[in-house]
């Protein structure tokens, strides 16, 4: 069985759909990029409206989505109502409708009738079931599908989450991982197929249970970005200015969409969302997108001035930058265990909010094995290519002392999963 890839027909041209047609293009694969049709329009290329405005925009996106302006020749576009029978030229054809299982579904089941044989078929999705969209599927469609799980923008995040499923042919899974690292320049990681793979299970995690942990220790937002951005291998974006990013919204459809996929999780309640995160989208509070989120800037004399949202009575208030001593301690240590164990190690309010959410993290990331992936090293490339981390969980793990922190974990009251307890358990004499 041998494969090729000349063109690739993209379904969805939101800003994941349009920036994966651009990041194909770039490689020199001709694309045909669609999606659904302006309604009640009389002619073509005015039902191509929406194609037609995301074209236009990838030659304004920042960062830049092409390599080139004529890059964009490659890009042809179209809408479901007049060209989806086209797919049936498309060796590779890559869904990437919006988030939402049914209306992945309903266009999935067109393409099925459509699609020529052979013809290698993906969602581009960040954590749906993959397996369940396939579901009454031809044999053949079962057969060329799999999770390809882009991270945005495409063009500039090299990670790619691969998820297979039990019916799709290992070749056909060992071409696109062969194609994506060598054509596409992407570092792939294989997820199993569970909720939000490894990336948005883990990473969400950690932020809603940084969001619980704060309060009980009464930190402040601009408190907890000092203590989870560079200060410990992240980047500058921390927690909230991430979740700004990500948009207020997103987070919060992830989070109840995980709560309720995953009710055997031992830290299912993690992932409930706090009411102050559904009173912000109600208030639009959702972030970059709308210009306020958990940070917003207003003019003020000279520079904009930075402020940030309250919790408790979701008015803003001038961002505070933390003067805490152990924050400049730690910021004179190179190494990054050492750095972090300064700060875990500190009998302070930071201290003990950065030694709990840690070591949850590593807990919690210890028992995903192998639920979400068979290899701890999948997990690290994964948060330090996906999140731009300086070392992985399991790296920093091994670097603050596998051995020492258990033991601080049990003396805590924690559980340590049997992974961990099998790693620390002396060799048996022969």
């Amino acid at each position: 069985m041998s494969f090729e890839v000349r063109k690739v027909a993209v379904l969805g041209a939101g800003t994941m759909g349009s920036r994966i047609a651009a990041h194909l293009a770039n490689a020199g694969v001709e694309c045909l990029l669609l999606d659904l049709p302006i309604e009640g329009a009389s002619t073509e290329a005015a039902r191509n409206g929406i194609t037609a405005k995301a074209h236009k925009a990838l030659l304004k996106s920042r960062p830049p989505a092409l390599f080139t302006a004529d890059t964009l020749r490659r890009i042809e576009i179209g809408n479901f109502s007049d060209h989806l029978a086209r797919v049936s030229e498309a060796d590779w054809i890559i869904e990437a409708v919006v988030e939402n299982f049914d209306a992945k579904r309903e266009i999935l089941a067109k393409v099925d009738a459509l699609r020529r044989p052979g013809a290698l078929i993906t969602t581009n999705t960040s954590g749906l079931p993959v397996g369940r969209l396939a579901e009454s599927m031809s044999d053949d469609f079962r057969k060329h599908w799999l999770g390809t799980h882009f991270f945005n923008p495409p063009r500039h995040m090299r990670l790619m989450e691969l998820i297979p499923t039990p019916e799709s042919d290992p070749q056909v899974v060992q071409f696109v991982a062969d194609f994506c690292g060598r054509r596409l320049g992407k570092v792939v990681v294989y997820a199993n197929d569970r909720p939000n793979f490894i990336a948005n299970r883990i990473l969400l995690f950690s932020v809603m249970h940084t969001l619980q942990t704060m309060r009980l220790h009464g930190l402040k937002i601009e408190e907890v970005d000092a203590l989870t951005g560079p200060l410990v291998g992240r980047p500058r974006m921390a927690t909230f200015r991430l979740a700004d990013f990500i948009g207020i919204d997103v987070c919060l459809f992830v989070a109840e969409t995980l709560h309720r996929l995953v009710p055997d999780d031992e830290k299912h309640e993690v992932y409930r969302p706090p009411d102050f995160l559904r009173k912000m989208v109600e208030q639009g509070f959702v972030g970059d997108k709308a210009g306020q989120g958990f940070y917003k800037k207003v003019k003020g004399k000279g520079l904009p001035e930075l402020l940030v949202l309250d919790l408790e009575t979701l008015d803003y208030r001038p961002a505070n930058k933390p003067r805490w001593p152990e924050l400049k301690q730690a910021g004179k240590v190179r190494d990054l265990p050492e750095r972090i164990k300064t700060l875990i190690d500190a009998p302070t309010p930071a201290g003990r909010f950065l030694w709990e959410t840690l070591s949850e993290l590593f807990l919690y990331t210890a028992a995903r094995i192998p639920e979400v992936t068979d290899d701890i090293r999948s997990i690290d490339t994964t948060m330090r290519t996906g999140f731009n981390w300086e070392q992985g969980i399991f790296e920093i793990w091994i670097g603050l002392g596998v051995e020492q922190t258990v033991e601080r974990m049990k003396h805590d009251g924690r559980g340590i999963p049997a992974i961990v307890e099998a790693v620390l358990e002396p060799p048996a004499k022969s």
